[in-house]
């Protein structure tokens, strides 16, 4: 009876170490991650359901590369904060800005998409740099509130236009050497519209995007983890194959 009772007790130990084997860095075989299910405060228009079906493959890679299952729940934006302090989510994807401030109190991965501005230029352009466009005029679009500093003021001259498509064909008829647009709205137009006419730099203008946003120090080894595995992505080529599947290429 005693040797039958050992054996038993030798049993669940094992059993216990082996779900122990089994559990993920976060804490659980299943890591549970929260995100806006239609990005409403990003302003990405009718590529919404693209960037979350991007989102939802970058965590899916993820899982995959880690060895654990991943859950994705949709969540009122006001709320996804709230969820990952009450434990709700082990992470959640989030456009918080990488502030020392939220470095204190979060976890923040690299960012795994650009939502900022970007610098557009005629195709043929020879513009590499923002010291290239000194003494030159950029135009803008208007309707899209800037917060960046490309250049210092009266470094360069500035003028509005009404929407982003104005600007491009402001720029195309000579009026100014560059323009500063929406990301994905002008992402959109240069790879369908404007096709062949304009190219996107990859000067990145702010540190506005989406990344990973955990509590700091709960699943640290998870945020890092997405960071590694989207670099990984970046590196392959992969990443770029993604974007090009859901139509977001950066």
């Amino acid at each position: 009876m005693l040797k039958r009772l050992i054996g038993v007790l030798i049993v669940l130990v094992g059993l216990v170490l082996f779900a122990r084997s089994c559990v993920d860095r976060s804490g659980g075989s299943e890591v549970r991650i929260g995100r806006d299910p239609g990005w409403a405060r990003l302003d990405v228009g009718a590529k919404a359901n693209n960037l979350a079906a991007f989102s939802d493959e970058l965590c899916l890679e993820l899982s995959k590369a880690e060895s654990f299952r991943v859950r994705m729940l949709s969540g009122d934006p006001a709320l996804l904060m709230r969820g990952l302090r009450e434990k709700k989510y082990h992470a959640v994807l989030a456009s918080l800005p990488a502030t020392d401030q939220n470095r204190g109190i979060y976890d923040l991965s690299d960012s795994y998409f650009y939502l900022g501005p970007v610098l557009v230029i005629p195709e043929g352009s020879q513009v590499t740099s923002p010291q290239d466009l000194v003494g030159e005029t950029i135009g803008f679009d208007g309707q899209y509130p800037l917060t960046l500093s490309l250049l210092r003021d009266g470094v360069v001259t500035w003028v509005s236009y009404d929407g982003t498509s104005a600007a491009f064909e402001g720029m195309l008829a000579g009026d100014c050497a560059a323009v500063i647009v929406h990301g994905v709205h002008g992402r959109a137009l240069a790879v369908g519209q404007y096709a062949g006419r304009v190219s996107v730099t990859d000067l990145q203008l702010s540190d506005e995007g989406l990344r990973m946003v955990a509590l700091k120090g709960e699943s640290t080894d998870l945020v890092n983890a997405f960071s590694a595995t989207v670099k990984r992505l970046r590196s392959s080529g992969i990443y770029e194959e993604m974007l090009k599947k859901w139509a977001l290429l950066q």
